[in-house]
């Protein structure tokens, strides 16, 4: 009788299992020192709303400034997505470009740095709407980390 008993347990248990869901990212944006007085954000009016909120809460929280002079400009601008179907799922490929202008007039310095910044994501077999939408977030995510790397990187 146990041994029925746990096997029905068991069979029970198996078929209740639910599907495989994607996770939200959580971001891991650094900050970046900028040795000015100012700093100033530029979003292209094509980006979505979502990626703007974001673009400005990394902006106003993790972009720092701590000089005596001069002003930086961050523009954000050109924003693509792409979404694609692949064999038994999707992928979804997004790309922005930006410029930082660095400004110094007293010492008559002026440096730029331009770059373009890709991500994707992919999704294989069966899954939610919900998964599509939180891989898409994912994704524009990770675009903006690369974003933060990269200026720190090239600064």
């Amino acid at each position: 009788m146990r041994k029925y008993l746990f096997f029905l347990i068991f069979f029970l248990n198996a078929c209740n299992e639910t599907a495989f869901s994607i996770d939200n990212k959580q971001n891991q944006l650094q900050e970046i020192e900028f040795d000015v007085v100012e700093k100033k954000l530029i979003i292209a009016e094509d980006i979505p709303e979502n990626i703007k909120n974001t673009l400005n809460l990394w902006f106003n929280n993790k972009v720092k400034v701590n000089g005596f002079s001069g002003n930086m400009t961050l523009d954000v601008y050109n924003y693509e997505q792409e979404i694609i179907n692949i064999i038994d799922g999707k992928r979804i490929e997004t790309s922005l470009n930006f410029k930082v202008i660095l400004n110094k007039p007293v010492l008559s310095k002026k440096k730029t740095i331009k770059g373009e910044i890709k991500s994707y994501g992919e999704l294989i077999g069966s899954f939610s709407l919900n998964d599509f939408d939180i891989l898409t977030k994912n994704t524009q995510l990770d675009l903006i980390e690369r974003l933060n790397g990269e200026i720190k990187n090239k600064i």
